[in-house]
C-alpha cells in the first residue's frame, strides 16, 4: 500500500496515531521504539478502530516480515503482541509531508521534559503547522 502524502482525517469512529522519532539512536530502531510506546499507550487508552501511521516504511513492513533476534526484531515482535490487543486495527506507512505535526513534535521532544499529553489544545511548537493543515 502506497503511503499518504497529506494528512487526513480518520474514518468516523477511528482514531489516529501518527507516530515519529527524533533518532538519537539508529533511525529504524527509534521508530519501532516510538511505535511500540505509542501501541502500549493507546492499549491502555482506547482498544477500539486505531490507525498508526509511520513515516518510516521498514518498521510497518517488519510487522508482517519474517523477524530474526535482532534488537530491532525484538522490538517489532513486541509490537505484534501489542496489536492482538487491538479490535480492529491499521499500521501504515505515510510520507514525511502527511506526518509533518509528528515529525515536529518528535524533533521538539528533546527540550521537553518528562511525559507530556496534550488533550485540549496543541502544544505551541505544532500550532502553526495544525492552523496551515486546516486552511
Amino acid at each position: 500500500m502506497l503511503g499518504a502524502r497529506r494528512w487526513c482525517k480518520p474514518p468516523a469512529g477511528w482514531l489516529k496515531v501518527n507516530i515519529d522519532a527524533a533518532p538519537c539512536v539508529e533511525p529504524k530502531m527509534a521508530e519501532a521504539l516510538s511505535l511500540k510506546e505509542a501501541l502500549a499507550w493507546i492499549k491502555d487508552w482506547r482498544s477500539a478502530k486505531v490507525i498508526f501511521e509511520s513515516d518510516s516504511k521498514l518498521p510497518v513492513d517488519a510487522l508482517t516480515g519474517n523477524r530474526g533476534k535482532s534488537y530491532f526484531d525484538t522490538i517489532v515482535n513486541d509490537c505484534v503482541d501489542l496489536l492482538k490487543h487491538f479490535n480492529d486495527v491499521l499500521v501504515v506507512f505515510t510520507y514525511r509531508s502527511a506526518n509533518s505535526v509528528a515529525h515536529t513534535l518528535a524533533k521538539a521532544a528533546h527540550s521537553i521534559s518528562g511525559p507530556q499529553e496534550w488533550l485540549n489544545t496543541a502544544p505551541e511548537v505544532i500550532e502553526f503547522i495544525i492552523a496551515d493543515k486546516k486552511v
